[in-house]
C-alpha cells in the first residue's frame, strides 16, 4: 500500500510542477528575470532563471500534507521551514543578485534555526562504526552540512539538466530505502521531493528552456540534505544516502579545494568543475548529465543494498 501510495504522490507532485514550472518560468520571463552569460557559464544566450521557486511551493504544499496525514513529523515542520525560506533567499538573489556575505549569513541561520528545532542528531553515524557523539557539536555540525551542501549543488548547477537529475535520483533512492525500510514519511517526502524535480526537468534539459536559479538549487540541497539527516534520524548514515550523488558531490568539493589551495577564490565564477571540462571538450550538456546519472545509478544501487544491511 506504502509503495502505490508513493507512486501516487510522485505522478500527482510531478504533474503539479510541470503546471506550476510552466506559469513560473512564464512569469519570470515576463519580468525579465534572466540569467546572463558570464565567465562561468555554459550558456550563450539570456534564458529565465529562477524558476525553481515553483519545485520548491509544490514540494513544500506537498510536503505539509504529508506530515499532517503521517505521525511523527516532528522534524519535517523543520524542513519544510527550512527549504521554503532557504528558495525565497534564492529566489531573491536571482532577482536582485544578493552580494556573498549577507547570503552566506542567511543561509547559516536558516539553517542553524532548521537543526535547533530538530532537524538534526546527537550523533553521526559512519558506515560500519559505532555513532559518533556530537553533544554541544551537534548545532554548529550539522549547520555546517546543511549550508555546505546547499553550496555545493548552487555551483554545480551549471549545465543543462544536472542538478535536476541528481536530484531525481537521490530522492527516487531515498524514496526506495524509505519504502523497504517501512517509513512512510521519509519514502512519501523523497516520492514528492521526486515528483517536482521531474516536472521541472523537462524544461530544463538541454536544450533547456530555463533555469532553476539558486531558487532551485538551494531547494534541491537543502531538501536532500535535510531528508538525509531524517533518515539518519532513524539510523541510516549520511554517506550512504549521499551515494547517489557522490560523484556530483565530490566534482563540487575536490574543485574548489583546489581553487583554494591554488590561491584563487572559490566564489569567483570559474570553469574548473569536472563537468565543465568536459563541455569545454565537445561533449554535450545532456551527455554529461547522463555520464553522472549512471554512475549515481550504481551508487544508488549500492546505496539502497547497503542501508539494508546497516540499519538497526
Amino acid at each position: 500500500m506504502l509503495t502505490w501510495t508513493a507512486i501516487v504522490v510522485l505522478g500527482l507532485i510531478g504533474a503539479a510542477s510541470l503546471g506550476a514550472s510552466d506559469v513560473a518560468r512564464r512569469v519570470l520571463g515576463r519580468l525579465r528575470v534572466m540569467d546572463v552569460p558570464n565567465e562561468r557559464s555554459s550558456h550563450s544566450q539570456p534564458v529565465v532563471r529562477g524558476v525553481g521557486i515553483a519545485m520548491a511551493v509544490v514540494w513544500a504544499v506537498a510536503t505539509a500534507i504529508i506530515t499532517v496525514r503521517v505521525p511523527g513529523g516532528d522534524a519535517a515542520w523543520s524542513l519544510i521551514g527550512m527549504v521554503g525560506a532557504l528558495s525565497l533567499l534564492g529566489l531573491i538573489d536571482d532577482v536582485w543578485h544578493l552580494s556573498p556575505a549577507p547570503r552566506l549569513a542567511a543561509q547559516f541561520f536558516i539553517c542553524g534555526a532548521a537543526v535547533a528545532l530538530g532537524l538534526g542528531s546527537r550523533a553521526l553515524i559512519l558506515p560500519g562504526l559505532s555513532p559518533l557523539p556530537l553533544s554541544v557539536l551537534a548545532l554548529p555540525f550539522w549547520t555546517v552540512v546543511l549550508v555546505l551542501i546547499v553550496n555545493l549543488f548552487n555551483f554545480m548547477d551549471g549545465i543543462d539538466g544536472l542538478a535536476a537529475s541528481q536530484t531525481l535520483l537521490a530522492a527516487m533512492v531515498l524514496s526506495v530505502i524509505g519504502l523497504l525500510a517501512g517509513w512512510p514519511l521519509l519514502a512519501l517526502a523523497a516520492a514528492a521531493l521526486a515528483g517536482a524535480v521531474a516536472g521541472f526537468l523537462p524544461f530544463n534539459w538541454s536544450p533547456a528552456h530555463c533555469f532553476m536559479g539558486d531558487a532551485g538549487s538551494y531547494l534541491c540541497g537543502s531538501a536532500l540534505a535535510g531528508l538525509w539527516l531524517m533518515g539518519e534520524r532513524h539510523g541510516l548514515s549520511p554517506v550512504l544516502e549521499a551515494l547517489p550523488v557522490g560523484a556530483f558531490l565530490l566534482d563540487a568539493v575536490v574543485t574548489l579545494a583546489w581553487r583554494t589551495l591554488s590561491g584563487k577564490s572559490p566564489w569567483r565564477p570559474h570553469r574548473s568543475h569536472v563537468y565543465q571540462r568536459l563541455v569545454a571538450r565537445g561533449w554535450s550538456h545532456a551527455r554529461v548529465a547522463e555520464c553522472y546519472l549512471a554512475t549515481g545509478a550504481a551508487t544508488g544501487v549500492t546505496s539502497v543494498l547497503l542501508s539494508g544491511w546497516t540499519r538497526p
